[in-house]
């Protein structure tokens, strides 16, 4: 039993993992790249990629719902009502995409004048969001394409063409950054346009692959238009849940980020610096997370709901560990990979130091995001994750963040530790409704 659990976790987790190291080292590049152009272009990219990680989320959320409703349509053989759900979830996406083309196109100097008083920052990341603006839709299609596909437990594809998006970023980085080769020299827009073309080429990809291999989700065009409302129904009751979590949730982090860039902006360049690496971390969480999901969601669908339970205790065990083994090193090493970064020294001070203060908490953030995004949500228990994920993170977390930033006066680093603590509330809530039993639900 154990060995198959961790084969299949393996032939899952993994790909699934790869591509989210893949995802945060597009963003890693980018930073890494536009650090040598100096710490304030560093600040405005971070700040400009906070409206572009919120419509991430939003796209997210909406898909990882439905990813929950397909994977235990799957794990039953009903292939018939998944066009349902593929349908309500990509043009939600559709939608959510254009919401925010209008906010990065249209409003964006008052949008960064939320985060920041630098009137530099400001225009600087105002321009990034003008030209990323236009990659929305295609990221739109492609993410929700993508995790629908992990919901068949079909998680290679997805890996590989996120491939393909980072090779092609970092070599459009080089040419249209700094000017190479006869390129124009664009700066941080240079970073904008290279993003919105390689998130173009992986949703032609992406799509191209899926049509022509025919999975269960490559729907017709007049399918996207149909909806059976007993399906609907329950989409809205259940992944409405996931939708209005992910949403509250990734709000609360550009509040996170708006107390950052409140402090100072050689705050802000740290706590993006630090960023770059905590997203490489994280990775391996959200791979082990997404199978959680996926696995007990099949066990679920095929009425195995001992082997969903006992699933879920080995899931716990690994992610701890794993984040054990990965924090050490990068704290043991965080003034090396800091000190890759072109800024001043005391934004590397800064930068090291919050690392230092991740390293800490990142085993508890693996097994709180393990429980809530992977098993519990896998089990259909999601109006309870969303209930508690919102009391830990806008009564605890962020009151912390302001009283520690504001009142108490503390650097960066303390603020960032403080934050902590609403992991301990997912954690000892969470465990207690696991051993209970009750986030099993039979959704198909």
């Amino acid at each position: 039993m154990k060995r198959s659990f961790y084969k299949t976790l393996f032939i899952l987790a993994l790909p699934i993992t790869i591509q989210s190291l893949i995802l945060a080292s597009v963003n890693m590049a980018d930073v890494f790249m536009i650090g040598k152009l100096g710490g304030m272009e560093v600040a405005s990219l971070g700040l400009a990629n906070q409206i572009v990680f919120l419509m991430t989320i939003f796209i997210t959320g909406i898909n990882s719902g439905a990813a929950v409703f397909i994977a235990q349509y799957h794990g039953k053989k009903d292939y018939s009502k998944v066009k349902y759900i593929v349908s309500i979830s990509t043009i939600l996406s559709i939608l959510m995409a254009l919401c925010f083309w209008y906010i990065s196109y249209i409003t964006p100097e008052y949008i960064m004048g939320l985060y920041t008083k630098d009137p530099l920052v400001i225009i600087t990341a105002s321009k990034y969001l003008r030209v990323v603006a236009w990659s929305y839709m295609a990221s739109a299609v492609s993410f929700s394409f993508s995790i629908l596909l992990r919901g068949l437990g079909e998680s290679q594809l997805p890996m590989l063409t996120s491939f393909l998006s980072l090779v092609v970023n970092i070599v459009l980085n080089y040419l249209l950054i700094f000017g190479n080769y006869g390129f124009p020299e664009l700066g941080v827009e240079g970073a904008a346009l290279a993003t919105s073309i390689a998130r173009g080429i992986e949703c032609v990809v992406v799509v191209g692959v899926i049509y022509r291999r025919r999975y269960p989700i490559a729907i017709k065009l007049k399918e996207f238009f149909s909806f059976d409302m007993v399906v609907l129904k329950s989409f809205i009751v259940t992944a409405g849940a996931v939708i209005i979590n992910d949403t509250l949730w990734a709000l609360g982090q550009t509040v996170y980020s708006g107390i950052y860039g409140r402090i100072g902006t050689e705050s802000l360049a740290a706590i993006n610096i630090e960023n770059s690496f905590e997203r490489l971390a994280i990775a391996g969480v959200i791979g082990f997370s997404n199978a959680a999901t996926v696995m007990i969601a099949h066990k679920i669908g095929q009425g195995k709901l001992s082997e969903a339970y006992s699933d879920g205790k080995k899931f716990y065990k690994v992610s701890f560990g794993l984040a054990l083994l990965l924090a050490a090193p990068l704290g043991l090493f965080s003034s090396k990979l800091v000190g890759m970064y072109n800024v001043d020294e005391n934004v590397l001070k800064l930068g090291q130091y919050t690392l230092i203060a991740f390293c800490i908490s990142f085993p508890f953030k693996a097994l709180s995001m393990t429980k809530m995004v992977g098993v519990l949500r896998g089990g259909g228990d999601t109006k309870f994750v969303m209930g508690i994920n919102l009391i830990a993170l806008w009564v605890v977390g962020i009151p912390g963040a302001i009283f520690a930033a504001f009142y108490l006066e503390l650097p960066i680093y303390i603020v960032y530790l403080a934050t902590l603590a609403e992991e301990f509330i997912r954690i000892l809530i969470g465990m207690k409704r696991f051993v209970s039993k009750r986030w099993i639900n039979k959704l198909a």
